[in-house]
């Protein structure tokens, strides 16, 4: 619902280039029991109903003949009379203002000739009597206009407000202080300067944990480089175990079959140990894994048989053990 309120304009020798039309905080309308605020809520929300009804471009018209629901409106047909287009502007600490942009003739005339001496903005208020919109201005002889004005069912300018009234319905619970209050980890009733103290500790608390994150990083990319040693190192240290067990086979005259190389250190542990000692004649043998040679330089046919099965076990080429 869109209320008209009379305020008082004083006498012009010049067109106003801009009009008080609610004072910042409380204001009353006795005559009519009308009480209202223009507030922060004001300042917030209506700029962007203003956006959202097509309400970008105001009028100040004639005792309300712009508005759907007036005797004036009902009174005249389009194209109706105006006496300016402008905007509103809701300065804090002020209050609400209508600021002029292109007149008209009648306007000019009305107003440097004092034809209506007051003005009556029609507003719509949330529940709690907060101004959220304003639809136009009226220039009013002596501000003789309903009480109550409420949208007509006809027309387009119907429906946009009645889908802004579902819009604010949906969305008037939604207080974003309180939100962000919440999100700091403060009380709703936190000064704006406590708003801001905890903002900045809260983005500090971001950095530094961004920051630790890229350490955090670069660590795991330091302990996987580690691990990857660590691997290598194991597994040297595997193959340097399995050439002690096997020569110590060999030793014993066990013999290792060539499967084995295919299972992990403690099965080839466990496989060794359970072969049968002394499959390999003694003379066959390579002690401590020494060439045999002859006092004369040549290698007997007993020590080439002997010399091939260790390699053999050893799993070494022929070419590294004639080195």
């Amino acid at each position: 619902m869109f209320f008209a309120l009379r305020t008082p304009l004083p006498a012009a020798k010049e067109l106003p280039k801009r009009m008080l039309v609610a004072k910042w905080g409380r204001n009353e309308a006795p005559s009519k029991g009308i009480t209202f605020y223009v507030n922060e809520t004001t300042a917030r929300e209506l700029p962007r109903n203003q956006q959202l009804c097509g309400f970008d471009c105001p009028a100040l018209d004639f005792e309300h003949n712009t508005l759907p629901g007036t005797e004036a409106y009902k009174a005249e047909k389009e194209p109706r009379n105006i006496a300016a287009t402008g905007t509103f502007e809701v300065v804090p600490g002020e209050g609400l203002y209508f600021s002029p942009a292109r007149w008209t003739p009648e306007g000019e005339k009305s107003v440097l000739g004092g034809h209506h001496p007051d003005l009556s903005p029609a507003l719509k208020f949330n529940d709690r009597g907060e101004v959220i919109l304003a639809h136009s201005v009226a220039l009013c002889r002596n501000g003789s206009v309903p009480d109550l004005q409420v949208f007509s069912v006809e027309g387009d300018l119907a429906l946009r407000v009645a889908a802004l009234s579902t819009h604010l319905l949906s969305n008037s619970a939604m207080n974003y202080k309180d939100l962000l209050c919440s999100i700091l980890g403060l009380s709703v009733s936190a000064t704006d300067a406590e708003i801001a103290t905890a903002s900045k500790t809260f983005a500090e608390k971001i950095t530094a944990a961004t920051k630790a994150g890229e350490s955090m990083t670069a660590l795991s990319a330091e302990l996987k480089a580690a691990n990857e040693k660590i691997v290598a190192l194991a597994g040297r240290l595997d193959a340097a175990e399995r050439a002690d067990i096997t020569a110590l086979a060999v030793r014993d005259g066990k013999v290792i079959p060539a499967s084995a190389d295919k299972l992990d250190l403690t099965q080839f542990k466990a496989l060794v140990a359970d072969l049968p000692a002394n499959q390999v004649p003694l003379e066959k043998r390579t002690p401590e894994g020494m060439k045999a040679f002859s006092a004369s330089g040549v290698v007997t046919s007993a020590a080439r048989e002997s010399d091939e099965a260790v390699r053999r076990q050893l799993g070494i080429s022929e070419s590294d053990w004639k080195k």
